[in-house]
């Protein structure tokens, strides 16, 4: 085949490429935790708010925390499926503001009598891990969906970081209705859940990411 009936096939066949936008689709993908947590709310009831919870200092540090990671980690995650952009920064704060988090939590659980720790029972801890799946199951088929479109340079990092960002509304909701104030609980049930799913998570990313 010559030169130029080459160029004129490849022009042909060639389908024209979508520019992936990391605001936009972070944009995109936040409506589907947000109507995952509504639904939440209104559908199924396995909890509900835990009136009694102090809210604190501590607790107030948490949550800020947990609303950041949020908004920050989903779009890295978006932004890493751009070749050639710069992440190095938002990847060490997206870390730092991880390791805070558990970071107040073991703070807290050093401070807390073992009575107040050993007060959860390991069925009311599944229930939470459980719920943070449920909440982060559609907001992660999402992520897969959109990061399909980009190219992701490194598929088991996005995996992971897709399903972290997934169960960060389901830690934020726990935030309030658990009925649990111990942060033991919180680093085994909670924490634990977000790097189970986070697990699982790189793995899919390896099947479903790779280009």
């Amino acid at each position: 085949m010559k030169t130029e009936q080459l160029i004129l096939q490849l022009s042909t066949e060639a389908k024209p490429t979508v520019a992936f936008m990391p605001v936009k689709s972070w944009l995109l993908w936040s409506l589907a935790p947000m109507t995952v947590m509504i639904l939440r709310f209104f559908l199924w009831q396995t909890q509900s708010p835990n009136l009694t919870k102090n809210f604190d200092l501590a607790f107030l540090q948490e949550t800020i925390l947990l609303g950041l990671l949020f908004g920050l980690v989903p779009y890295l995650t978006f932004k890493q499926s751009v070749p050639g952009l710069k992440n190095s920064k938002l990847m060490l704060l997206t870390g730092v503001l991880f390791g805070s988090w558990i970071i107040l939590l073991i703070l807290r659980a050093t401070s807390v009598d073992m009575t107040e720790a050993q007060s959860t029972h390991f069925s009311e801890g599944l229930a939470c891990s459980y719920e943070i799946l449920q909440m982060a199951l559609v907001p992660l088929a999402v992520l897969f969906f959109i990061l399909r479109r980009g190219a992701s340079v490194h598929p088991l990092r996005s995996g992971s970081m897709a399903a972290t960002s997934a169960t960060m509304m389901g830690t934020l909701v726990l935030q309030v209705i658990c009925q649990s104030p111990s942060p033991v609980h919180i680093l085994a049930f909670h924490v634990g859940a977000v790097l189970a799913i986070s697990l699982l998570g790189a793995l899919l990313g390896l099947r479903i990411l790779r280009w």
